[in-house]
């Protein structure tokens, strides 16, 4: 997997990727958004005028990628080109986990010039045959087990900065609450420094993913997965609303 890209520690980024206990109102920030260079249904222009008009201070345009992705430099040169005063635009990529040593499904390349990753769990590996697999035919707990155990490679193997969705695709299909799996993958995000996503279009209750990070003290990074533009900002929003306020944490 040469062109893959490999295992190892990830680079130091700017992000504001912190414990729970760190975050406040003052500082809204949106780490993980799409658009029609992908899946996504608005423009990066677009998704920028979004983010500003809401106040965001800062957001990552995450874009899907593979290690094969020729439309990434167009992508960073219409970020990088963003004129949105008051606001950063950053150079972002979403990238699936390929096995369990901690390949990403994204090239040394666009990696280098990314200001942040996201590893997911997306598809399964291929099986032994080379097949696809669907996470829609296997038994729940066997799902649970294997995602788990993917996003724990993203987590201590990989060179994501962000576990993006964590427990995503048990939760989209078998309709699943995995709570002390969350746990453990954020206790293993403090251990590694990497960031748990708190991500609304993946939780049914935001408290109990906000007990989750705040018990395991690991860094946050909150992103809304949004591809439009009424999409953006919703993680600040759904956690961010009725916070208690950090001398009651």
């Amino acid at each position: 997997m040469a062109d893959r890209l490999p295992p190892g520690c990830p680079t130091c980024v700017r992000l504001r990727l912190e414990a729970w206990k760190g975050w406040n109102g003052d500082t809204p920030v949106d780490y993980h958004l799409h658009t029609t260079h992908t899946d996504g249904r608005a423009t990066v222009s677009e998704m920028a005028q979004a983010a500003a008009s809401i106040g965001m201070t800062e957001v990552l345009f995450s874009e899907h990628v593979r290690h094969t992705s020729a439309y990434f430099p167009s992508f960073v040169h219409e970020v990088r080109e963003l004129q949105c005063p008051g606001m950063t635009a950053l150079v972002g990529a979403e990238a699936k986990i390929l096995d369990l040593d901690g390949h990403l499904d994204c090239s040394p390349e666009i990696a280098g010039i990314c200001d942040g990753i996201i590893g997911s769990v997306h598809s399964l590996p291929r099986d032994e045959a080379g097949l696809s697999q669907s996470w829609s035919r296997l038994e729940a707990e066997t799902a649970l087990k294997l995602e788990f155990q993917l996003a724990l490679a993203i987590v201590s193997k990989s060179r994501a900065h962000i576990l993006g969705h964590p427990m995503g695709m048990v939760i989209k299909t078998f309709g699943v609450r995995p709570l002390e799996h969350l746990y453990r993958l954020a206790c293993a995000c403090r251990e590694s420094g990497k960031a748990f996503e708190l991500n609304p279009g993946y939780c049914s209750s935001p408290k109990d993913w906000i007990d989750v990070v705040k018990t395991a003290g690991c860094r946050v990074s909150l992103g809304s997965d949004a591809h439009s533009p009424l999409e953006v900002g919703n993680a600040w929003s759904v956690f961010m609303m009725g916070r208690e306020t950090p001398g009651r944490i």
